[in-house]
């Protein structure tokens, strides 16, 4: 049993002197039989002075565990119990190898037992005091079958395990504590060592004393007599459950890395295509601007696909912003009593020429009363405009997209209905995650419009669902959010502050096509306006100039923007020059960088002209100066 156990067993003497040990304990310690056969236990070893002490422990019937063993690139649980032997009391030490392989877990077959060892007779635990007290001391579980496989010993880890003890073992029969979907693989396991007289071993779950199962690498040996001939079996069983939920749980998660792997590798093909499909029109107006009559039809033309081209642009990168926002909880919203009736009429009307250039009819059922919620304007709009854009996008010439909006049992609900394509059933779990997108339909972007919508729904405490009846069925967006109470005060309208004359404004900024642009489009609204290309050039120029406003980039050839603000804050002399951030660093935490160096406002690239306009005039100087 000992030479046959599926783990490394050594039985010890009373002062510690190895009296047997099996091939497996022998591999973990390194030596031979010869070399540790009577001698100390601990020698092989090296550390006898730190756990000498936990033996003698154990001797005197103490629970104890031994520290992990790690010997020649492999792994071992150690484990310690007392036996009571003819001259004191014993010990078996216990060495469980830990082998992991993708898949499965799996021990190591034996060798066929030896001529030698087929010629000795074996007794079973039952019969031999010594090998019943190893057996009842063996922290795994231990048994002995007849050649016909009624159980004739069971060792009380299988009793603490199973709830049965001997007797109840015979009652039920192994067939009946075996997980339902492996007993064809025990029946084929037995039936295999009964054939070929050699150690077979099965991976399998056993009923526990709760009803619940746990997995077992059961390893069933024969025990011969003196002609060879197989008198009874003995089996063990180590749990291996842990390890086997471990490697599913690192399964399902290579499976989950290696899809959003492949939706990345979509997702990097649809960015890279829907990034150039602008440059191409933009490099084509840029030529037929420098080449067509000034202000003629072709210039002007030109100056239309620029500008259609760069919002373009500039959405693709604000859906990239938003989603990495969302992801990471630093989006902010600007909550207001907002009335979501009107809402969806001006989002609807702001969409109704897309859509008729499309062939698809547009409409909207929306009560006259309003629908009060508390509610980001910009984002709940964002979130209307994205179904209507999902909607065009799978929806062919000739259909037809619907929006309702309706009080419903505490809840706005906003539908958005479309006679499109369709979503299959095994899409319909996962359209709301980035970059999951209809194969083969629609008309290009990022796939992440409805991902935007889940996670802006979300945090102002809503629902979004999808429906479709499968393909070619057409789709419905239900957005649910709650209704704002009655008695909840209202957001008092702010007050626009009076436009301010023209100012003396300082660009820095490090790439010179992006400031003379700017240089030219602030001149065009009145302003004057100066250049300055790195950080020391600012703040020289400062000092002369004396600004009223500066633009400054972050991203700056000799130092940073942060950096330029810190000194120009510290200069009692500049405490009248107002700072804009105007930077593609564009991130909560970008903007919190910003306002701790000193800024005033921050402004995300890609701006408009309009906007950085409307941010210089809306400035006020600060206050004392």
């Amino acid at each position: 049993m000992v030479d046959r156990a599926a783990v490394g067993l050594c039985l010890v003497g009373a002062r510690d002197e190895v009296l047997r040990a099996n091939a497996r304990w022998l591999r973990a310690a390194g030596a031979s039989a010869a070399e540790v056969l009577g001698k100390d236990v601990l020698a092989p070893f090296g550390r006898a002075w730190r756990i000498r002490a936990l033996l003698a422990r154990a001797r005197r019937g103490e629970a104890v565990a031994l520290p992990p063993l790690r010997r020649g690139g492999s792994a071992w649980d150690a484990r310690v119990e007392a036996v009571p032997l003819a001259r004191g009391t014993g010990l078996v030490l216990s060495l469980v190898e830990a082998v992991e392989t993708r898949g499965a877990v799996r021990a190591r077959r034996e060798a066929a037992p030896s001529r030698r060892t087929r010629k000795r007779p074996a007794a079973a635990p039952s019969q031999d005091p010594v090998l019943r007290a190893l057996a009842d001391a063996m922290p795994q579980i231990v048994c002995v079958v007849a050649a016909d496989g009624t159980p004739e010993y069971v060792n009380p880890a299988w009793t603490a395990y199973s709830g049965l003890d001997l007797a109840a073992s015979v009652e039920q029969g192994w067939f009946r504590v075996v997980h339902p979907d492996d007993v064809p693989a025990v029946r084929e396991t037995w039936l295999r060592a009964k054939a070929s007289g050699k150690p077979e071993q099965v991976e399998l779950r056993y009923r526990a004393a709760d009803g619940g199962y746990r997995w077992f690498l059961s390893r069933l040996a024969p025990i011969l007599d003196a002609r060879g001939r197989t008198t009874r079996w003995i089996g063990a069983g180590i749990d291996i459950d842990d390890r086997r939920r471990a490697e599913a749980d690192r399964e399902e998660l290579l499976a989950r890395v290696e899809e959003a792997d492949r939706r990345k590798t979509g997702f990097l093909a649809i960015l890279s295509h829907e990034l150039r499909n602008p440059l191409a029109p933009l490099r084509n107006a840029a030529w037929l601007l420098e080449h067509a009559p000034a202000g003629g039809a072709q210039a002007r033309a030109a100056v239309g696909v620029i500008g259609r081209q760069v919002e373009q642009l500039a959405r693709l990168v604000d859906d990239l912003l938003d989603v990495t926002r969302i992801a990471r909880g630093k989006i902010e919203l600007r909550r207001g009593r907002i009335d979501v009736a009107e809402l969806a009429r001006r989002t609807v009307e702001d969409h109704r020429a897309i859509l008729a250039e499309r062939g698809l009819a547009l409409e909207l059922a929306a009560p006259a009363e309003p629908v009060w919620v508390k509610a980001d304007a910009a984002r709940l709009k964002q979130v209307i405009g994205n179904l209507l854009a999902n909607a065009e996008k799978f929806t062919p010439p000739g259909g037809r997209v619907s929006v309702s909006v309706a009080a419903q049992e505490g809840r706005a609900a906003v539908r958005v209905a479309d006679t499109g394509i369709g979503i299959a059933p095994n899409l319909l779990e996962r359209v709301f995650e980035p970059f999951v997108q209809a194969d083969g339909a629609g008309r290009g972007g990022l796939g992440l419009g409805l991902a935007l919508v889940k996670g802006i729904v979300q945090l102002h405490g809503g629902t979004v669902e999808a429906r479709s009846e499968g393909p070619g069925r057409g789709t419905e967006f239900k957005v649910a959010l709650p209704l704002l109470a009655a008695d909840e005060p209202r957001t008092p309208t702010p007050v626009p502050p009076p436009p301010s004359p023209a100012r003396r404004i300082l660009v820095v900024e490090g790439d010179r096509d992006s400031a003379e642009m700017l240089r030219l489009a602030l001149e065009l609204a009145g302003h004057e306006v100066e250049i300055a290309s790195s950080a020391a050039d600012g703040l020289a120029r400062i000092r002369s100039f004396l600004p009223d406003v500066a633009l400054c980039a972050i991203g700056l050839p000799d130092r940073d923007g942060y950096e330029l603000a810190r000194d120009i804050r510290g200069s009692p002399e500049l405490a009248g020059v107002r700072l804009v951030a105007l930077t593609s660093h564009a991130m909560p935490e970008d903007q919190r960088r910003a306002a701790e160096a000193g800024f005033d406002a921050h402004l995300g690239k890609p701006v408009s002209p309009d906007e950085i306009e409307r941010v210089v005039r809306g400035m006020a100087p600060p206050a004392g100066t």
